[in-house]
């Protein structure tokens, strides 16, 4: 896989949908790429970019992660008139957790999330089992010193989404080649415990018994070309309330949106209901494109003024600016995921009833046809 810093790099900087996070441990640059809201086709218009999922460098060397995929039906291109007469080559659970990979710097083994190496809770569970399991430690430092990327599921009680687990684990998922993004079937590896692979028949087989599936996310179905999809449950879908609300209200789409919700619903709907889901897909891209515009314009306000300005000079300058409260908040700080993060509770604040959101996609459908 010919996939390096400077390739990454090249396309953040064309792209405004993939971000760049630069930081400093332990004496070493490290970069770590990932994506802000963006749909399947703002990938698929984009080579390579499916591996910009926590993809991170370490002065320069790369180290993987899994890369980015979608729900069956997401878009026509991985509907499922499109994959049901395809082979399918596996099919494994899809867990209800956290990734987890670890990497060494300067000979020191750390844990990381897809952007993280500093979360509090996954970060400590992840290193406590380094450190107290010599088994697994092995398998890590082995895996390390030869180039492979195991790639795990942090599940615990203590890091609970939607699906209960009873004890803390590392679901080992792929093991892939660092230098050739080649996965490497699991049976090689003398490792407990592994992601739980099913044998099924056909697409349908699957779809059936998603319907008749409880306390489970769902499964993750590779198919003989290469293609991957993932299938949820109807009641992992109905925990986060994908089907007992109005999906096609504009208060929906734009909460489930900036809640990175919204892929689950469009995967569901599918070719069911082609109508509606072309209706949220629009306004899905409008709100996107508004959201992303807005985060690099703050980002560049707060790396320039934000830099060069005290506080309250800033604060005289912008008081009558749009995010004004997202400027001050993110003052003095340098981290997307923040600004990210206090842009998305701003909008939903604000946007905060049916009429509210109705009137925002009114303008933003209005401002792109002029």
């Amino acid at each position: 896989m010919n996939l390096t810093l400077e390739n990454c790099i090249d396309i953040v900087q064309k792209d405004d949908h993939f971000y760049q996070k630069s930081i400093e441990i332990d004496g070493c640059k490290v970069d770590i790429f990932n994506y802000r809201l963006a749909s399947y086709m703002d990938f698929k218009k984009v080579p390579n970019s499916y591996e910009l999922r926590g993809l991170t460098f370490i002065d320069g060397k790369r180290f993987l992660s899994l890369p980015k995929f979608f729900n069956l039906n997401e878009s026509e291109e991985i509907s499922y008139d499109k994959l049901k007469n395809i082979p399918i080559k596996s099919v494994t659970k899809k867990m209800d957790g956290s990734l987890v990979r670890f990497v060494k710097i300067n000979n020191k083994v750390l844990a990381k999330t897809k952007m993280d190496f500093f979360h509090e809770t996954i970060i400590s569970l992840a290193m406590e089992k380094f450190y107290s399991d010599n088994n697994f430690k092995h398998f890590i430092n082995y895996c390390l010193d030869n180039r492979l990327a195991p790639l795990f599921e942090l599940i615990s009680p203590l890091n609970q989404i939607v699906c209960f687990y009873p004890k803390t684990e590392l679901i080992l998922l792929k093991v892939r080649n660092e230098d050739t993004g080649e996965y490497i079937p699991l049976s090689k590896f003398d490792y407990s415990p592994k992601v739980e692979e099913i044998k099924f028949n056909s697409l349908d087989e699957i779809i059936n018994t998603c319907e008749n599936t409880t306390e489970e996310e769902g499964f993750v179905v590779e198919f003989e070309n290469g293609t991957l999809v993932k299938i949820k449950t109807p009641w992992y879908l109905a925990r986060h309330r994908l089907f007992t609300e109005d999906s096609s209200s504009y208060l929906f789409i734009l909460q489930n949106t900036l809640d990175e919700k919204i892929d689950d619903l469009l995967g569901e709907l599918g070719s069911k209901a082609p109508e509606k889901s072309d209706f949220i897909k629009k306004n899905v891209k409008l709100l996107t494109d508004y959201f992303n515009k807005n985060l690099i314009e703050i980002k560049d306000i707060l790396n320039s003024d934000g830099r060069n300005l005290n506080r309250k000079d800033f604060a005289i300058k912008y008081k009558n600016y749009d995010f004004f409260g997202v400027l001050m908040q993110n003052y003095g700080l340098d981290s997307e995921e923040k600004i990210i993060k206090s842009l998305k509770e701003f909008l939903k604040k604000k946007y905060n009833s049916e009429s509210k959101c109705q009137e925002l996609f009114t303008l933003l459908e209005h401002t792109l046809n002029k």
